[in-house]
């Protein structure tokens, strides 16, 4: 060990610390040389969930020179764990909030998974109005608004948007041009009921416009692959009908841009299969920990 400079060593670190912060973590208690060596890539890639490893991150990240609080890639869940019952997950937001004015400036990779529908919107809002100058991968979950702050994001490629049942006007106001200009790859998830989206989607892919709507859905300039996946199926009972019919409506409507081929865009379209129940936090944190690992967001895999 001792025939290599300590760069060398610092470099390998740097590579091997591109996990939830396991390897970091474990390097560190190798010797105290090696503790030394990888400290400045402790937080370089981290996973943190629930209030007590969220406020407890913030309080760590607040303090030290900023080369060596430099997060590049980080998954937040205000999801609380085993050892969190009874802790209201409300306590989360004003910690996240800091956390995230602390990692904007460096992170890269960023995904935010928001489970009290209570706070979603305003976190996922405050989210949005920051400025990002590195980030290149974003996934939110919960209820969210709409990206429109002018280039908060300017090097932002694959933007993930799941919670939101019927995000319609997504595509009509520009927001997503005007927020991340560079946008090539969108993924939306967790569609139900979104009758109207759908119908906004199509306009925007055959590059027909409606008569009907007020502003003409249009797709990102850069964009050149959309994911779409449906929600779990809501249930509902025999007197809310139209409720059923607009579901049904909206898989007809993505069924026919994908077996039709009316994509007039050039643009590639991907329709997944609908979701199934599970854990949303710990999908979530598998597709984080993909592309960590360099797999393609090829839309393939199902979530």
């Amino acid at each position: 060990m001792d025939v290599f400079p300590v760069e060398i060593h610092s470099y390998i670190c740097e590579l091997a610390c591109t996990d939830g912060g396991y390897t970091a973590r474990s390097l560190g208690l190798v010797s105290k040389y090696f503790r030394e060596v990888v400290h400045p890539y402790r937080y370089q890639s981290i996973a943190v969930s629930g209030q007590i490893q969220i406020s407890g991150l913030e309080r760590r990240l607040v303090n030290p020179l900023p080369h060596l609080r430099r997060v590049r890639n980080i998954f937040i869940s205000d999801g609380g764990k085993d050892d969190e019952q009874g802790v209201p997950i409300q306590r989360s937001a004003p910690h996240i909030t800091l956390l995230l004015g602390l990692v904007c400036s460096s992170v890269e990779k960023l995904t935010l998974h928001c489970d009290d529908p209570r706070t979603s919107t305003s976190l996922l809002a405050f989210l949005f109005g920051l400025h990002y100058p590195h980030l290149r991968e974003l996934t939110v979950v919960g209820y969210y608004p709409f990206p429109h702050i002018p280039n908060a994001m300017p090097r932002l490629r694959y933007l993930h948007l799941n919670g939101n049942r019927n995000p319609h006007g997504l595509l009509q106001m520009g927001s997503l041009d005007v927020a991340c200009p560079e946008l090539t790859h969108l993924r939306i998830s967790g569609l139900s009921r979104a009758a109207a989206f759908a119908a906004e989607l199509a306009e925007a892919l055959t590059r027909v416009d409606s008569r009907q709507a007020l502003f003409n859905a249009k797709l990102p300039s850069n964009i050149r692959h959309i994911v779409v996946q449906p929600g779990v199926p809501t249930p509902v009972s025999g007197k809310f009908a139209s409720a059923r019919l607009s579901d049904d409506c909206m898989m007809e409507q993505l069924g026919n841009l994908v077996e039709d081929g009316k994509n007039n865009s050039g643009v590639r379209f991907t329709l997944l299969k609908r979701r199934e129940c599970g854990d949303i936090a710990a999908t979530s944190r598998r597709l984080w920990m993909d592309s960590l690992e360099g797999r393609e967001k090829s839309g393939e895999v199902s979530a």
